[in-house]
């Protein structure tokens, strides 16, 4: 299953993004509904080659959430759309006392409608 920029990107991550895999996305802009990013991983890398950009729509919100058993890295994606009003965040949590989660250059900027639950990044605790 191949990806191409304009692709929605949530079948593909559901399909390929798992422990003891490295993902690497194309550089291009993809549909994202929230989808295909949650989940336990361990030694799992989800890196974005160039300018990589999830677009959800606008006012949408989802929980997507990566819980670490072992090493994980997710790095080089924008997620752009406004968030919606309803909660709103990508968790990380580091499930294991020496699990740990790299996340680098994983950037928001849209932020959320006013007032909302939009908090961006969770970090759990254990």
């Amino acid at each position: 299953m191949g990806l191409r920029p304009g692709d929605r990107i949530d079948d593909y991550l559901e399909a390929h993004f798992s422990s003891n895999t490295t993902v690497v996305i194309p550089e291009g802009e993809y549909q994202w509904r929230g989808g295909g990013l949650t989940g336990t991983y361990a030694n799992a890398n989800l890196i974005g080659d160039g300018d990589v950009v999830f677009r959800f729509p606008d006012g949408q919100s989802n929980s997507a959430s990566i819980l670490a058993e072992s090493d994980v890295i997710v790095a080089n994606i924008t997620i752009r759309g406004t968030a919606g009003r309803n909660k709103h965040r990508i968790r990380f949590d580091a499930r294991d006392p020496d699990a740990t989660i790299l996340v680098h250059n994983v950037n928001q900027p849209d932020g959320g409608q006013d007032k909302g639950m939009a908090i961006g990044y969770y970090v759990g605790s254990q």
